[in-house]
C-alpha cells in the first residue's frame, strides 16, 4: 500500500474519535482556560507526530517480518505521540524515547512470536502482533506477566485494523457519554458495540479469554 494514499477508513475513524474525545476531555469548562489550552497543545500534535517512510521501512526490517499495511499508516499518522484515552496506549512513552525503546524491542522480541506496540491501559499487559508463522500475522493478543511469571493471552483482537474499530467504537462512545447518560443500560449497549466491531476477534475468544473478566462495569447509584 502506498503510505501516501488516502489513509484506511479505519484509521480515519479512529483519528477522528480520538481527536473528538481528547477536545471533549479538555474542554475549558471543565479544566479552566489555562489548562485546557496547555492540554489541547498536545492534540495539535497528532497531526506532525508520525514518523517518516524511510523510518518506518528501516524498523520494519529490522523486526525480520512483514508489518500489516495499516500498522505502517498508523505510525506514519501519529508515530509515538501519546495515545492514552482508550482501552490501549500507544506506546507507554512518548518521542524519542519511545522510539529508542521500540528499536530495543524489536531486537528482543523479534524471535520470540510477540511484537509489543502498546499497553491495556489498566497496566495488566502488553498488546502485541502474533508473529508465529503458524499464526495469522497481524492478530493482535495480549502477554501478561505476574509472579515472574508471563503468558500469552489471544488473540484478542482479529487484526490491527479491528483493533482500531474496537478503540474508536469505545471513544465514540464516551464522547456520545452513552454510559454516563445511560446507566446500565449504556453499558450493556457499549459492549454490544465494542463486541460487534470485532466479532472474530474482541467480539469471540478476546472476550472469552481476556476482556470478560477484565474489562469491569462501572458502578452505577442504585437510583439509575
Amino acid at each position: 500500500m502506498d503510505l501516501e494514499a488516502k489513509e484506511s477508513g479505519e484509521l480515519t475513524r479512529f483519528r477522528t474519535a480520538y481527536q473528538s474525545e481528547y477536545a471533549r476531555m479538555w474542554a475549558p469548562e471543565l479544566l479552566g482556560d489555562e489548562e485546557a489550552l496547555t492540554q489541547r497543545a498536545q492534540l495539535v500534535k497528532l497531526s506532525d507526530g508520525g514518523l517518516g517512510l524511510a523510518e518506518i521501512a528501516e524498523l520494519e526490517s529490522a523486526s525480520g517480518w512483514i508489518w500489516p499495511p495499516i500498522y505502517k499508516e498508523f505510525l506514519n499518522t501519529f508515530g509515538f505521540v501519546a495515545l492514552q484515552l482508550a482501552l490501549v496506549e500507544f506506546p507507554p512513552t512518548v518521542g524519542e524515547i519511545a522510539l529508542i525503546s521500540f528499536r530495543s524491542d524489536i531486537q528482543t522480541w523479534k524471535h520470540s512470536g510477540f511484537f509489543p506496540i502498546g499497553r491495556l491501559t489498566d497496566d495488566a499487559g502488553t498488546v502485541g502482533f502474533t508473529t508465529h508463522r503458524s499464526a495469522s500475522h497481524g492478530m493482535i493478543s495480549v502477554e501478561q506477566s505476574s509472579d515472574a511469571k508471563t503468558s500469552l493471552v489471544g488473540p484478542v483482537f482479529s487484526s490491527f485494523g479491528k483493533m482500531l474499530d474496537v478503540l474508536s467504537c469505545y471513544l465514540e462512545a464516551e464522547t456520545e457519554g452513552l454510559v454516563r447518560k445511560r446507566g446500565p443500560a449504556g453499558y450493556e449497549d457499549l459492549i454490544k458495540r465494542l463486541r460487534s466491531s470485532d466479532p472474530d476477534g474482541f467480539g469471540g475468544i478476546g472476550w472469552e479469554v481476556w476482556w470478560g473478566t477484565h474489562l469491569q462495569p462501572p458502578e452505577f447509584d442504585a437510583t439509575e
